[in-house]
Order: structure tokens, then C-alpha cells, then sequence
């Protein structure tokens, strides 16, 4: 009996180490699964913070392309100049001319050729009505730097700035508006004539900036993972990936 007792105690001092080595080694490849996951999602986050700047530093591009052309413009014929410039280029729906005392010269507030002019003119009435700044805080922060597609960013740039031939630099206001209607964005980058009367710019066609704005995300994301644009409704503009995304989906990582 005393040498069954002493062969229990034994196997429970010989059981008792391997327990707690099989716990220890249990909670390291826990940890170790932890430290991995984490690894993926901080991999996962870099490649989207990677995405995100691109983005806006192509559109920091665009607008400072724009501003530049639109300071750059002559005073002789600057509503034909805008006009030329509007149905020459992709990337704009259209063109304005305000001027103080007079009101909207083009599009025409009393006569507009078109139904779009007419939307144009409704959807701004705050601002060319002097009942809504045109200066917002903000509205002309640079974006943060970051590496981006270089094809895609040159060609915004080349579009931004394709106007007619430009005239000699002078200091006046200037800005780029962004504008929420009807629960759209919208995005106007606007300048003024040296002595303050005259305001003018032209609206960006978001949709022909989405395009070019896709090209900066991934091209093929790794397994699992889908990255998708969404527009300030929070609906899905374009995406690339798997996965269904609608209002039940939690995205994993979000950035503005």
C-alpha cells in the first residue's frame, strides 16, 4: 500500500511539470497568434493609410493645378477663356463668372443655356447670393505627403493645368470650396480679378476624377481584404476586392 502511494505521488510530481509546461506552451502560441494578427491588421493599415494619402495628394495636385490656371488667366475675354477651357477638359462641369453689383455673369443667373446651368445656379445660389463665405476653414489645407501612382498623378496634373495660354502672376483671394447639396459633394476652385469685382472658377466633374483616383489603391489586394471608396453618403463608389459590402459590413479599418 506504502509503495502505491508513493508511486501516485510520484506520477503527480512528474504529471504537475509536464501540466505546466503544456500551459506555458499553450498561452506562447496564443500570444504568438495574438502578435501575428496584429502584425497583419498594422500590415493591413499601413497599405490603406498608403492609399488614403495618395489620394488626397492627388487631389491636393488637381486643386493646386487649378488655382494656378485660374490665377494664371488673362482679364481679356476671361469668360470665353473659361468656357474653352471648361469643354476642353474632363475634368470640369462648369464655369463661372461673378462680378460685385452685378451678380452671376456666366452662367447667365436670368437666362441659363442648359438644364445643368440651371442646377449649377440653383445649387450655389448661397454663395454667389453673398449669404454664404466663400472662404471655409480648411477648405485649403494641404494634404499630407505620401507616395502615389505616378501615371495617374501626372495625368490629373496635366488636366488641372490645361488651359489657354497663361498671363503674369498677381496676388489676389483665391480658394477651392467644397460643397455639400442634396447630400453630394461638390467642389468649385474659385479666383479673383487683382482688384477684388470679379470672381470666378470652375466645378470639377467628380465623376471624371473618380476614375483617376482609383488607380492609387492597390491594384490586387492580398486574400481576405477588400478596399472600397466610399462617397459622403457612405455608399459604395468603386471597390476592389470580394467582399459584399453593404450597411451590416463593420469595415475593419476606416480612413477619411
Amino acid at each position: 500500500m506504502k509503495r502505491y502511494r508513493t508511486l501516485i505521488v510520484a506520477g503527480c510530481l512528474l504529471l504537475l511539470p509536464t501540466l505546466v509546461v503544456g500551459t506555458l506552451a499553450l498561452r506562447a502560441v496564443r500570444l504568438e497568434e495574438s502578435r501575428l494578427s496584429a502584425q497583419v491588421v498594422e500590415a493591413a493599415r499601413q497599405r490603406l493609410l498608403t492609399s488614403s494619402e495618395s489620394i488626397n495628394l492627388a487631389l491636393t495636385e488637381v486643386r493646386e493645378g487649378m488655382l494656378t490656371t485660374l490665377r494664371e488667366l488673362p482679364a481679356d475675354g476671361l469668360a470665353q477663356r473659361l468656357l474653352e477651357w471648361q469643354r476642353g477638359n474632363p475634368l470640369l462641369r462648369n464655369a463661372f463668372v461673378w462680378e460685385a453689383g452685378q451678380g452671376l455673369l456666366l452662367p447667365a443667373a436670368g437666362r441659363p443655356a442648359s438644364a445643368e446651368e440651371g442646377d449649377f445656379i440653383t445649387r450655389y445660389q448661397g454663395l454667389f447670393s453673398q449669404r454664404i463665405p466663400w472662404d471655409v476653414p480648411g477648405g485649403d489645407a494641404p494634404a499630407p505627403a505620401a507616395l502615389a501612382v505616378v501615371s495617374s498623378r501626372s495625368e490629373l496634373r496635366q488636366l488641372s493645368q490645361a488651359a489657354p495660354a497663361p498671363a503674369a502672376v498677381s496676388s489676389r483671394a483665391e480658394g477651392w470650396r467644397p460643397w455639400f447639396w442634396e447630400n453630394r459633394l461638390y467642389l468649385l476652385a474659385w479666383s479673383t480679378s487683382v482688384d477684388g469685382r470679379l470672381r470666378y472658377g470652375v466645378e470639377l466633374e467628380m465623376m471624371a476624377l473618380l476614375p483617376r483616383l482609383v488607380d492609387t489603391l492597390p491594384p490586387k489586394p492580398p486574400a481576405g481584404e477588400t478596399y472600397a471608396l466610399l462617397d459622403d453618403a457612405g455608399a459604395v463608389c468603386f471597390q476592389r476586392g470580394p467582399a459584399v459590402i453593404d450597411a451590416a459590413i463593420r469595415p475593419l479599418l476606416a480612413l477619411p
